[in-house]
């Protein structure tokens, strides 16, 4: 079990109020089996976030301060800190704290620039302070922003040495009640590390995995609401998927609009996020790669692939692969078909295209 990555995950969702209960709350009434199972598991969830959130009793402010995301970009600097030592690394907790204590500026400036969403005028992380400064002071970026990213800088260590005390804490909290937590965590890992598991991922055209030489995954308790994928291209062309113990039920759920089961109410949250419906637009004339989303919209990369995952799962968009990038276009079909469900059900009319 990933300790640092559940962890990290932890403090994140109950900081920005991403729970499995409220996933729960959010979740039309179930209508199916599917929807019945996936709502008890996410219950199971919901149990184990209560009880390490009581036994850690970490403070919501402290929480908050730390791990609250940056404006809209789905992450905060104290996630994007550790996030690559528990993915790429797989650390310890305790061996992250020490990387951290030690490692180079360039990789605090990274993180710093990945959490607020900025590159600078050459679309490349900074590596100096120089560029560093010019990332942060960008006009994208709220003084609120620059603010938090300078005081990380500057007060590193003790900002390492909070972080690592609450991961400390939720991790105790995790295997004392190992018990409970590792039966979900095995049959988790056993679904998907089996070969089964991958044939349907394949099938469901997100990613093409058969073009990598590995496939990683990583697993989290509390991160359920969608896939996050990374690449790792160097010394070998890896895939890594961190993924919740339920995560695939709920691309599943949101996938099955292509059987006509998904409702329009589902579809239309997808879609209340301005900054997807910006990419829906600017992907019915433009096939794009997610590096150029990035540039084009001034997100990090891992916010778009965000976007991106739920887009996908709505089969609202479509993924291809090519021998560099995955590129991403609208899938007009499934579009139209959502309009005219939503015409349906809001003025009892359908929609004629004139194709």
């Amino acid at each position: 079990m990933n300790y640092l990555l559940n962890s990290l995950q932890f403090l994140s969702c109950i900081a920005n109020g991403r729970t499995a209960q409220k996933l729960i709350d959010e979740l039309a009434t179930p209508t199916n089996e599917k929807r019945m199972q996936f709502e008890r598991n996410m219950h199971e969830i919901a149990l184990i976030e209560n009880m390490v959130r009581k036994r850690s009793d970490i403070p919501q402010n402290e929480l908050e301060f730390y791990f609250r995301d940056i404006s809209s970009r789905d992450t905060s600097i104290a996630m994007q800190l550790f996030f690559h030592t528990a993915v790429f690394f797989e650390l310890s907790v305790e061996d992250a704290i020490a990387k951290l204590r030690s490692c180079s500026n360039e990789y605090i400036w990274r993180s710093i620039a990945s959490a607020i969403g900025t590159k600078n005028e050459t679309h490349d992380s900074p590596t100096t302070y120089e560029e560093f400064i010019k990332t942060i002071a960008n006009e994208s970026v709220s003084q609120n922003e620059t603010i938090s990213a300078l005081n990380t800088l500057i007060h590193r260590s003790e900002y390492v040495e909070a972080v690592g005390k609450m991961l400390v804490s939720v991790q105790k909290v995790l295997l004392e009640i190992s018990d409970v937590v590792m039966p979900i965590m095995t049959r988790a890992q056993n679904r998907y590390s089996s070969p089964a598991f991958f044939d349907v991922f394949q099938e469901s055209q997100l990613f093409d995995i058969s073009v990598f030489e590995t496939v990683t995954v990583n697993i989290s308790l509390f991160f359920n609401d969608g896939l996050l994928i990374e690449f790792n291209t160097s010394p070998k062309k890896e895939l890594i998927i961190v993924t919740g113990v339920y995560s695939w039920d709920m691309v599943a759920l949101r996938r099955t609009i292509a059987a006509g089961e998904m409702s329009t109410e589902d579809v239309a949250k997808i879609l209340s996020d301005k900054t997807r419906l910006d990419i829906m637009s600017y992907l019915k004339d433009n096939e794009s790669y997610g590096q150029e989303l990035s540039r084009k919209f001034g997100l990090s990369r891992n916010t778009i692939y965000k976007h991106l995952s739920k887009l996908c799962q709505a089969s609202l968009v479509k993924s291809k692969y090519t021998k560099k990038n995955i590129y991403y276009s609208s899938n007009i079909d499934m579009l139209k078909k959502f309009i005219e469900q939503l015409a349906e059900l809001l003025v009892g009319k359908a929609i004629h295209w004139d194709d």
